[in-house]
């Protein structure tokens, strides 16, 4: 009896471990399944696509993110995401429209997708998707990865050795409550420059704009977070066709101190601060103003892109063309006001040919030209700013390229503070190989970096763009004029 007892325990033990045996291989493939949801077949937009790619993990903040049975996916090179589990988790409204194959999402802003198409719109404006938007295995749409969550407010990063896609919360730097104190409004005048100096106790920061009207021309500079601490509000000028200069509280929540100087006619001046940001200087040259008469140079602006060509798609859905048309339209008015005459390709946001831009300013004997645009890459780390141009004596070119690249850059630099990426030689570019005149292409920053982005969709920042080129131009003019420099190698 004990005998057939230990038979029977030794056989419940042994069909023990092959059931344990058996409970860890369904787990191993209950795990291996999970894990590989898609390693098979999917459909994509209703085509069969065999599918064989490692897991992709979503962290937001630190956390994992789950999209439960429709994991992230990388088609054709680009990696996508399932709209409605990001977005509903990221506190978005998302709606599908099985009649139009469209998927609206409401979260602050309203972006429609429509499957197969590589576009969406925002607010009803149309941005260029990197990848068009799919539907997969017939009940899920996906967007590309990097627009959803840029678009809802966070910065991404994709980590290629890891399969992992980090998403962070923007920073959002809280507006300082300090305020600097106006504590001087005074001018000068010496060999024909007419200087308002405006000084603070802290660094200033501004914001500029122009008004004209049958009155004449007023310029304006509001200074950030500054109180009016001068008592002499008012300078009288009356030459030069300077006018007077005013200084006043504008508005006290958040706190700003305007500059106002009225002109006549519209005349050029140039803006430098200290070091230290606590002293500012506009400057007028009354002593000559034959170049307000604009007999100068003959600039053609080009902001790049327009229209159906909205060119590279940044953070939080940015377009290169709105912002280079933004910074064109400023140099315009610099160069007006300075004595240049002046063509631009486009002053709203509409389309030009790429072959219609060089052909316009040659025909119109344009003396230099001025291509302006926005850099793009897949990673956010990359950023500064590059100037491009056309190789000195490529194809038997003559005109000197390289310094008049080398100046309009020097002053650029001089007013932004971006990564400097120097000079690029860019033969094959049609708005430098088709210009008859000293061209340069000037890639501002990069909509795809955080910290850019925010710069190029700053309205000061965009003065301080269309400045140093301005200077730029005025330099090699002025050089050019005075024999310095030839237009030409030798």
């Amino acid at each position: 009896m004990f005998k057939n007892s230990k038979i029977l325990l030794k056989g419940g033990r042994a069909l023990k471990k092959v059931a344990t045996f058996f409970v860890l291989l369904i787990l191993l493939s209950v795990f291996y399944v999970s894990a590989y949801a898609y390693k098979e077949n999917i459909i994509v937009d209703g085509k069969v696509v065999n599918y064989n790619v490692p897991d992709i993990t979503i962290t937001i903040d630190g956390n994992k993110f789950d999209t439960g049975n429709n994991p992230p996916l990388i088609l054709d090179g680009n990696t996508i995401v399932p709209l409605r589990s990001i977005g509903q988790g990221l506190g978005a409204s998302v709606n599908w429209d099985g009649s139009t194959q469209t998927i609206t999402v409401t979260k602050g802003k309203v972006f429609k997708f429509f499957i197969g198409k590589n576009y969406a719109t925002v607010d009803g404006n149309k941005v260029q998707l990197p990848a068009p938007a799919r539907l997969i295995n017939n009940n899920t749409s996906y967007v590309p990865m990097r627009f959803l969550f840029e678009s809802l407010g966070y910065d991404v990063k994709w980590i290629g050795d890891k399969y992992l896609i980090q998403v962070t919360s923007k920073v959002t730097v809280p507006p300082t409550s300090s305020n600097v104190n106006i504590t001087d409004f005074s001018s000068s005048y010496a060999n024909g420059k007419y200087t308002i100096t405006v000084k603070a106790d802290g660094p200033l920061t501004y914001k500029q704009g122009t008004i004209n009207d049958s009155s004449g021309v007023r310029v304006y500079f509001d200074f950030s977070n500054a109180i009016n601490a001068v008592t002499n509000k008012q300078i009288s000028i009356s030459q030069g066709g300077l006018n007077m200069a005013y200084i006043g509280q504008n508005q006290l929540q958040p706190a700003i101190t305007r500059l106002v100087i009225s002109m006549t006619t519209s005349l050029p001046y140039t803006i430098t601060q200290s070091q230290d940001k606590k002293e500012f200087d506009i400057s007028f040259n009354i002593g000559n103003n034959s170049s307000s008469s604009n007999n100068g140079p003959l600039i053609y602006i080009d902001p790049g892109h327009g229209g159906s060509d909205p060119g590279a798609i940044g953070v939080g859905g940015i377009h290169e063309a709105n912002i280079a048309l933004a910074i064109g339209l400023k140099l315009k008015t610099l160069l007006d006001n300075g004595g240049f005459r002046t063509m631009i390709s486009r002053t709203t946001d509409t389309y030009v040919g790429l072959y219609d831009r060089p052909d316009q300013a040659n025909n119109a004997g344009a003396d230099a030209f001025v291509s302006i645009h926005c850099d793009a890459f897949d990673s956010s780390s990359a950023n500064g700013t590059t100037v491009l141009y056309y190789p000195n004596g490529y194809n038997g070119d003559t005109r000197d390229e390289k310094t008049f690249a080398q100046i309009i850059h020097d002053n650029l630099m001089k007013e932004i503070n971006t990564t400097d990426r120097g000079l690029s030689e860019r033969p094959k570019l049609v708005v430098l190989n088709q210009t008859k005149m000293v061209a340069v292409l000037v890639e501002t920053g990069f909509v795809t970096s955080p910290t850019d982005a925010q710069l190029l969709t700053d309205d000061n920042f965009q003065w301080k763009i269309a400045q140093g080129i301005y200077n730029g131009l005025v330099q090699y003019f002025t050089e050019l004029k005075n024999g310095t420099i030839k237009s030409t190698i030798s």
